[in-house]
């Protein structure tokens, strides 16, 4: 098995050459997941096709178009930042990669799911299973972890 050119690519990849039936996609740069999150996005697999830890937005999200004017402002109640792990039935996950084919405008895998009517259920995380990506974020695990 092989990475992609994309994250899609490479989490299709990975999903079609196993057989479990549920997957957990995780993001290696998200080094401070605990455990009762993971468990609690598989007990809602019980009763959803997939799932992702998330948090609540702490901030007004807006919208804009391509020129960076808003064209729309989120309510802050219904609005949550996506983190993983993202949880899945493996054989509903790999038949909606396929029938989506590969796009440049998934950035999650719970995304794949969405567009074909399937409903994700979020489980709340923390702020502290954030994604490093920067130097201020490697800053900040270094300093949770001290």
């Amino acid at each position: 098995m092989f990475g992609g050119n994309s994250r899609q690519e490479s989490v299709f990849n990975a999903i079609s050459a196993s057989d479990a039936d549920l997957v957990v996609i995780h993001d290696g740069a998200r080094p401070m997941i605990k455990e009762e999150y993971i468990e609690n996005s598989l007990i809602a697999l019980d009763t959803f096709p997939g799932t992702s830890v998330a948090v609540k937005s702490k901030d007004t999200i807006k919208i804009t178009d391509s020129d960076g004017v808003v064209v729309q402002s989120t309510p802050r109640e219904n609005t949550w930042i996506i983190q993983t792990p993202q949880c899945f039935d493996r054989k509903l996950l790999v038949d909606c990669h396929i029938k989506q084919g590969m796009s440049s405008s998934i950035t999650d895998d719970c995304m794949v799911l969405e567009n074909f009517g399937y409903k994700i259920k979020l489980i709340l995380s923390d702020y502290t299973n954030i994604k490093i990506t920067t130097k201020e974020d490697m800053n900040i695990i270094k300093e949770l972890l001290s």
